[in-house]
């Protein structure tokens, strides 16, 4: 009877490793909203510096630093942007970059109000949508991927 005891408790006791373990892997692999909309934010980032990066291709890298910092002024309008980029544009351009380069401009426009409410929603301590995270996902992957610059 002892001995049956013992096994009980040793079961237990396995059993509640094994539910801690699962409970600790749950927790340490999910990634928390905050982290995704810092992830979402900083990648969405890193793919519009690679655009715009391969619009200047033709500056050197100091030049293509400075439109980057003007491009991301907020005190700049719209139109200025576009002219600056437009000016700045690498004549050089074969037809499939330039291809390229807009298809990675409409995702990056697309995505970015996406990106935005998805952080304000974070913000507000809600919860986000799975279809707003997997749409979101989707185009940062396209950029990463399909549309990727090399």
């Amino acid at each position: 009877m002892k001995r049956l005891h013992l096994t009980f408790a040793t079961l237990v006791l396995v059993l509640l490793m094994m539910f801690a373990c699962a409970t600790i892997q749950t927790i340490m692999g999910k990634e928390t909203p905050e982290k995704m909309a810092l992830r979402f934010t900083q990648t969405w980032n890193a793919e519009y510096d690679r655009t715009i990066r391969l619009v200047t291709s033709h500056l050197a890298v100091a030049q293509q630093d400075l439109i980057l910092v003007q491009i991301k002024d907020s005190t700049l309008a719209d139109k200025a942007k576009a002219d600056l980029l437009v000016a700045n544009t690498n004549p050089n351009l074969t037809a499939s970059q330039k291809e390229l380069v807009n298809l990675r401009k409409k995702i990056l426009v697309q995505s970015k109000p996406l990106i935005t409410a998805f952080n304000t929603i974070v913000l507000s301590g809600k919860a986000p949508s799975a279809t707003d995270q997997a749409q979101i996902e989707q185009m940062l992957q396209d950029l990463n991927t399909k549309y990727l610059i090399k």
